[in-house]
């Protein structure tokens, strides 16, 4: 089973309640450029394409 990092766990957890890369940036003191390094790292691990499969795998596999 994957793990995810802290940062990877954050991005993800506002992710879930609605926030853009952007806003997601903004609130965790990132760059939006880290932010999608962090989604993309996310959906390697996961094994998925986008953001609502990593949602769905992560919280299926209790990762957040």
């Amino acid at each position: 089973m994957p793990s995810l990092t802290d940062g990877e766990k954050s991005v993800l957890t506002l992710s879930i309640q609605g926030y853009t890369m952007r806003e997601i940036a903004d609130k965790i003191c990132l760059s939006p450029d880290t932010v999608k390094k962090y989604r993309q790292r996310i959906f390697e691990k996961l094994d998925v394409r986008n953001i609502s499969e990593a949602i769905a795998e992560a919280t299926n596999d209790k990762l957040i």
